[in-house]
């Protein structure tokens, strides 16, 4: 059975009704495929760090969708190490050391957004083997170089998917 991770917007959409329907259709179908146990769709607490952000009166139905889902394991994009220090006797200097997760540094270097190279780094170290998204601005350009780096997840668009469940 697939693992397919939903992206916010993908998630948002099916709560906010407001895709163009070349995609809100797909959404919904595949939603249906969840319900009836076909296929199971994650996502993570990444998301809900987006969507703290967010402030709408369609919130509460987004929420819900959130709440439904089962979440793969959050990831730290980046962990901190310790400190660097450096003292004499007046002066006291201290700054962080932080290692950045290795798949994310790939993912922001390949050029997505600290958000979007996140959720893709949890999907991917998770193991799921579909990222579904509605964001082709940003993963339009590094779409193939991502799928050649990572061979073990594909990203798909939902008008996509709905064909290759």
């Amino acid at each position: 059975m697939k693992r397919v991770y939903l992206d916010n917007n993908v998630l948002s959409a099916m709560g906010k009704d407001d895709m163009p329907a070349q995609e809100a259709s797909p959404i919904s179908i595949i939603s249906a495929i969840f319900d009836a146990g076909e296929v199971i769709l994650y996502t993570s607490e990444v998301t809900m760090e987006v969507l703290n952000k967010w402030q709408g009166d369609k919130k509460p139905k987004v929420l819900w969708h959130y709440q439904r889902l089962p979440k793969v394991p959050y990831i730290e994009r980046q962990e901190l190490q310790g400190f660097q220090t450096y003292t004499d006797r007046r002066t006291f200097l201290a700054w962080p050391m932080i290692e950045d997760h290795p798949d994310w540094s790939t993912l922001r270097a390949m050029g997505l957004e600290t958000h979007d190279a996140h959720h893709l780094m949890v999907a991917i170290v998770n193991g799921c083997n579909v990222f579904l998204t509605c964001d082709k601005g940003d993963f339009c350009p590094s779409r193939a170089r991502i799928e050649q780096e990572y061979p073990q997840i594909q990203i798909m668009w939902p008008s996509e998917a709905l064909y290759r469940l």
